[in-house]
C-alpha cells in the first residue's frame, strides 16, 4: 500500500506517525522517533525540518558511522546541535 493508498483508507489518521525508507517519523517530520537496528547505511542524514531526535532513535544500530544533522534540530528546545554526529559504540 503506498502513500495515497493509505491516506484514502479509513485506517488512515492525520496524526500516524510516517515511515520514510523505514525511519520512523512524527507525523509532521518535526521528530525522528526510531532509525532502524537492521539498517545497513554508513550514514544518515537527517532531514531538514527535523527539530527534535527522540532519545533512543538510534540504540542498537550496527552499520551506522555518522549521523549529519539539520540546522533545523534544536538541544533543550533554543540550543543548535553540531551539524555531525558520530556514533559511540555504546550509543549504536
Amino acid at each position: 500500500m503506498d502513500f495515497e493508498e493509505t491516506a484514502n483508507s479509513e485506517q488512515y489518521d492525520e496524526w500516524d506517525d510516517i515511515d520514510i525508507d523505514r525511519v520512523n517519523y512524527s507525523h509532521d517530520m518535526k521528530v525522528l522517533n526510531r532509525y532502524p537496528r537492521d539498517k545497513f547505511d554508513k550514514t544518515f542524514v537527517v532531514p531538514d525540518g527535523v527539530v527534535t531526535i527522540a532519545e533512543e532513535a538510534f540504540m542498537g544500530c550496527k552499520h551506522l558511522n555518522k549521523i549529519v544533522l539539520p540546522e533545523s534540530l534544536r538541544q533543550n528546545g533554543t540550543m543548535r546541535a553540531p551539524r555531525e554526529w558520530l556514533p559511540s559504540p555504546r550509543s549504536c
